[in-house]
Formats: structure tokens, sequence, C-alpha cells
């Protein structure tokens, strides 16, 4: 599903001609033209900058980076709220880990919605911490609803998030430059 992926796989011996490449379609009208349903920025008047994160609450999508960014990014923007939209194995482990922080003012926990539009185009910022994706589309969708994205290097990184032209791309596992990163595009 992507260049990425092709070339990982010419590393390792797969001859050429036997690798292809098939695009993941997306209904990007869906994004462009909805109709915002649920407005994040209504729901959570408390935040001045809302940063959305709908995954799968799975471990390589690595959650615990992003919480851990907002906890730095939080001292500087005390306003900003993170909303993790999702389900998964890890829904309890992430919620622990948001209120031993004691992040729960700043960080709230959804589950996975059809209407994800509304939430792209009501919020300041898409964000991915994932620590691989074979392309990713949840960033697509966001891209499609007009939300800059900050993502780790993964996926569609560098294809079709390009570093400080598309958004921001930030080594994988990295928490200072995730930090940073959410921070430069904050306010």
């Amino acid at each position: 599903v992507s260049r990425r992926i092709r070339e990982s796989l010419i590393k390792i011996g797969v001859p050429e001609e036997k690798i292809f490449t098939l695009p993941i379609y997306v209904d990007t009208k869906k994004f462009e033209q909805a109709e915002i349903k649920i407005n994040l920025k209504e729901k959570y008047p408390q935040f001045d900058f809302i940063i959305l994160l709908a995954v799968r609450l799975s471990r390589e999508k690595n959650i615990s980076l992003a919480v851990a960014a907002m906890l730095e990014v939080i001292k500087q923007y005390p306003r900003a709220g993170l909303i993790v939209v999702g389900s998964g194995q890890e829904a309890g482990k992430i919620i622990n880990e948001i209120k031993n922080l004691k992040l729960s003012e700043n960080i709230k926990v959804e589950s996975w919605t059809d209407d994800l539009a509304s939430y792209y185009k009501s919020a300041d910022l898409f964000l991915l911490s994932s620590n691989y994706e074979g392309w990713g589309l949840a960033v697509v969708e966001a891209m499609a609803a007009g939300r800059p994205v900050v993502m780790t290097d993964v996926g569609c990184a560098g294809e079709l998030v390009k570093h400080g032209e598309t958004g921001l791309v930030v080594p994988v596992g990295e928490k200072a430059a995730l930090s940073r990163a959410i921070s430069e595009m904050s306010y």
C-alpha cells in the first residue's frame, strides 16, 4: 500500500516484478464536504486547542507516547486537549495511564464513532503516534477534512505527509520531538 513497504520488500530480496503497490481508496469528498454534527469545540469548551487521535486502541498505535507528549504540551498550553477516539484491548491501560499522570482534565477517551468526519472537521490538529502503519487511513481522512497532521515516521509519512509541507513528521517513539511538533502546530 506504500512505497515504504515496497522498498522494504526490495531490501529483503523480493524481486520488484513480484511487488504490486495497491492504492487505498478513500472517499475524500465525504470528509471535505461533511457537515459538523458533533462539534468538539462545543462538546469540550474547556479546550482552546483540540488534538484528535482516532485509532484502534492497540499496542502498535503507541497511544502512551501521545499521552506522555501531552504531559509536556500542557505545561506550555494548559488549555490544550487531546481527544482519543477508539476501541480495543489497550483501552483500560490507556485510561489508567491518563489517571496516573493526572491528565484526565486534558485527555478524554471516547468510544469509536462512525461520524469521524465531524471529529476531524472540528478538531484543530490530527495526531498519529504509531510505532508502525501500513498506510494510515485516518491521516488521509483528516487531511481530506482540512486538518493539519502531526505523525510519527510511519506509513504514509514521506509520501502523503511531507515534513514541513503537508504536516510534521517525527521519529517513532521520540516523545520530545512529538511534544515539540504538537506545540509548534498549537495556537
